[in-house]
């Protein structure tokens, strides 16, 4: 294999690793989103409210 193929391959993978990881935080908040919105009567953006993470932490302390 030539350098510049090399390069290329990894420059490739980087890329698909990449736009792998942003795709599960997407998911991730999404679940995020869903999971709360419909497991409490509350808004869905309430999930990321300080508050919320700080009862959380709490609860399971």
């Amino acid at each position: 294999m030539n350098k510049e193929l090399l390069v290329s391959r990894f420059k490739n993978l980087f890329k698909w690793l990449l736009i792998c990881l942003l795709g599960m935080v997407l998911l991730f908040l999404i679940g995020l989103l869903l999971g709360y919105g419909i497991s409490s009567d509350h808004q869905l953006f309430n999930v990321f409210n300080q508050d919320v993470w700080n009862h959380l932490y709490a609860f399971f302390q």
